[in-house]
């Protein structure tokens, strides 16, 4: 199941061998609602086709309308330069289980500084909630939160068995400091979101200038579109037809429900569209600049090539 699993890479070594110990609950980059054991066959697949990305070569972003037993959430990451940004709306689940979404989950490396309600420190060992967090450090990683955000850090060691993944493996113990990460929604959340940046090779000194000033912007974080800009490029994931004023200048509408990345350089707006369902699609788009509107159409395509962006240049 892949559902939105987010890792973050900078040596190769941040889970190595950390999946006897892990939460299997808190996998990071997921929204799951933390029941109790699930019977009948593992691999179980969610019911929509919504799942796809749209890049330009350099810049990209991924969505996802996530539906299966009874959880639904729309998900969409934007990447960037130094920074990709994880958007989640719509968060809706009708048992009287909690709902947790999960930043990270790796091997601790050394220590952990939060910024939380008005104050920065370094926190011992433990399992604590911060009602308003602005950011989190660790291991060369930025954690940012647009708007403070209640989070939950659990920054010590965790016990395990290779045979709780494997019947066959060793039931000897094993432990291993683990840093976990996690945003909780409650109980039966309707409507819930988050926001967060993610900034991997960031260090700790330079972070709360970089807080103070990210260069994004968030636009719009609801069910029907996610939006985020930054430095001229625009991502938008649109779950229905829709428009989005993505600056001062510019908008964008669109007919269908399409995945957008629009990148605006030297006097041109080079505009990527990608179908995330994988079907072959006729998309029809119109950006207005100042007053003066352009109408593009994309073809998307099927076969082999289903999903894949078709990116059209228009100068300004």
């Amino acid at each position: 199941m892949a559902d939105g699993c987010n890792l973050i890479l900078r040596t190769g070594r941040e889970y190595e061998d950390i999946f006897p110990v892990w939460d299997w609950q808190k996998i990071p980059g997921t929204t799951v609602e933390l029941g109790p054991e699930v019977s009948g066959d593992p691999k179980r697949k969610g019911t929509t086709a919504f799942v796809g990305g749209v890049s330009d070569g350099d810049y990209g972003l991924f969505a996802c309308d996530f539906a299966r037993d009874g959880l639904t959430a729309r998900k969409a990451w934007f990447f960037f330069d130094a920074t990709f940004v994880c958007l989640g709306a719509g968060i809706t689940c009708p048992s009287d289980h909690a709902v947790v979404t999960t930043l990270n989950q790796c091997l601790l490396r050394g220590g952990v500084t939060i910024s939380a309600n008005g104050n920065t420190w370094s926190p011992g060992r433990g399992d604590r909630g911060f009602e308003r967090a602005a950011w989190v450090h660790h291991d060369g990683v930025a954690y940012i939160f647009p708007e403070e955000t209640p989070v939950h850090l659990r920054n010590d060691v965790q016990k395990g068995s290779w045979k709780r993944i494997s019947l066959q493996s060793s039931d000897e113990e094993i432990a291993r400091d683990v840093f976990k990460l996690w945003i909780d929604h409650g109980r039966s959340p309707e409507g819930a979101t988050y926001a967060y940046y993610v900034a991997p090779g960031l260090s700790l000194a330079d972070t709360p200038s970089y807080v103070a000033r990210p260069g994004v912007e968030i636009l719009r974080n609801d069910p029907d579109l996610q939006a985020v800009r930054h430095a001229g490029v625009t991502g938008i994931a649109f779950y229905t037809p829709g428009s989005l004023k993505a600056a001062d200048s510019l908008r964008v509408t669109v007919d269908r429900a399409c995945l957008v990345l629009l990148r605006e350089r030297a006097g041109v707006l080079i505009a990527s569209v990608s179908n995330p369902e994988n079907e072959a699609m006729i998309v029809n788009m119109t950006v207005e600049r100042q007053g003066r509107g352009h109408a593009m159409r994309f073809d998307l395509p099927d076969g082999p090539e289903a999903g894949k962006t078709v990116t059209q240049v228009v100068s300004n």
